[in-house]
């Protein structure tokens, strides 16, 4: 009766326990002496058909299948002790139990037979294993509980589960489900997370807009499906541009603007934990940003400054998301370049995207003169400066340099740069570890 080498909750059964199988299903079956018995006990656990026509896995002609019992034992042969194999004849299965110290108690079945054999077989044999399921191993399904949804868009959101008790058996699946009607199983729409107890997150998608969802988490196994706690959320309204958005993140609300097809954010992103300018960001789960002078009120003022690794979030796919909130991401190079053809020749559409006024009048962020400054494209472009290779800020007031999302090598990325003495745009690239604005463009 151990485990050997049956699954958890379960174990290699006993000749006992095929005496009772086979009695179950063939009174007349008699377990006291080696050999044939029952009259059929065979035909109840053989699958059906046969090779010859087609239909199933034993050689003609299956006698007395029926596999009433659900048994469904195949003829998989047997590994001889000195190393011969045969096939579609014969099924035999081990027991347990010993019969001696050289040879073991099996059950054997044959395709001209309606009977099975109870044999000691050579323990040097090869044959096949069936489990039993421990007594008791097994008391209920897995239980799991939600978690909160976070992540809300118009089409998507997050949420997730622990399971907290596999129920006795091993979780073969978990995830979650969800619907607009409450008490959602997996009939209605789901998606699966990995298998076992523990913490787990799964993405809700296909989602539609201002409708509310329930969701719940499930866990799977050989009992069946738990369900854990019931948690309900609406999806954000159909988004219009020019409509602020909220990011859903620190609760920081963006103002956006139209631009040609475009959507962009009509203020430099501000997420993530400061740091000082001295020191890199690193990819440890937080976002990170520097604030020029490493001064938050800055940051309040001018939005964050990024190096391009953190910004990407450690990967170099163009149009990744990386820090931008839920359905906006980093605009590539060719969407950069999409922007500026839009607004003219390279010469003006720097002035069409500049925020007006000047500090010397008092009227604005840039340093005099903002040469061509109209914001005729309602970009409002500002000038956050930069943090430099060494860890130093410099240029706020006269530079404003927004990252792409497109590598020029491993070492540097292109990006866009504004000048408060030209109305151009200048594309160019420059180091990764660079700390430069960010402007979050639309999914569309």
């Amino acid at each position: 009766g151990v485990k050997g080498i049956c699954p958890s909750g379960w174990h290699i059964p006993t000749d006992e326990e095929w005496c009772t199988l086979t009695q179950f299903l063939d009174p007349t079956v008699n377990c006291s002496v080696p050999g044939w018995s029952g009259t059929n006990v065979g035909g109840k656990m053989k699958s059906t058909g046969n090779i010859q026509d087609s239909t199933g896995l034993w050689n003609a002609s299956n006698t007395g299948s029926t596999n009433e019992s659900g048994f469904t034992a195949v003829p998989a042969g047997n590994r001889y002790d000195y190393g011969m194999f045969n096939i579609s004849d014969r099924g035999y299965w081990w027991s347990s139990s010993e019969y001696n110290t050289d040879y073991a108690w099996i059950r054997m079945l044959e395709n001209y037979r309606n009977s099975a054999a109870r044999f000691g077989n050579d323990k040097y044999g090869g044959i096949s294993v069936r489990c039993i399921q421990d007594v008791g191993s097994i008391t209920t399904v897995p239980t799991v509980t939600t978690t909160v949804v976070s992540d809300i868009g118009q089409n998507t959101a997050t949420s997730g589960g622990n399971v907290t008790s596999d129920g006795g058996a091993s979780v073969s699946v978990r995830g979650v489900c969800w619907s607009t009607s409450a008490s959602p199983t997996i009939a209605d729409n789901y998606t699966s997370d990995g298998t076992g107890a523990g913490i787990f997150t799964s993405s809700i998608t296909g989602l539609a807009p201002n409708t509310l969802y329930y969701v719940r988490a499930y866990s799977t196994n050989n009992m069946g499906n738990g369900y854990g706690n019931e948690v309900s959320f609406t999806t954000l309204s159909g988004f219009n541009c020019g409509q602020p958005i909220s990011d859903m993140r620190d609760g920081k609300t963006y103002n956006t603007v139209q631009i040609g097809t475009q959507c962009w954010l009509k203020e430099n992103l501000n997420i993530g934990t400061r740091i000082n300018g001295s020191q890199d960001q690193t990819n440890n789960g937080t976002i990170e940003k520097y604030c020029y002078n490493n001064d938050e009120a800055n940051c309040a003022i001018y939005g964050g400054l990024y190096q391009w690794n953190e910004m990407m979030q450690y990967v170099t796919t163009p149009g990744v998301k990386g820090i931008c909130p839920t359905s906006w991401h980093i605009p590539t190079d060719e969407e950069w370049t999409n922007l500026t053809t839009f607004l003219g020749v390279p010469s003006v559409a720097g002035g069409k995207m500049k925020s007006i006024g000047t500090i010397q009048a008092g009227t604005g962020l840039w340093n005099s003169p903002n040469t061509g400054a109209t914001n005729e494209s309602g970009f409002t472009a500002i000038p956050a400066g930069y943090r430099y290779l060494n860890g130093a800020f410099f240029d706020v007031g006269n530079y404003s340099n927004c990252w792409s999302s497109s590598e020029f090598s491993t070492i540097n990325a292109w990006y866009r740069a504004l000048n408060y003495g030209y109305s151009d745009v200048d594309k160019s690239n420059f180091n990764k570890s660079e700390g430069f604005s960010i402007r979050c463009l639309r999914d569309f």
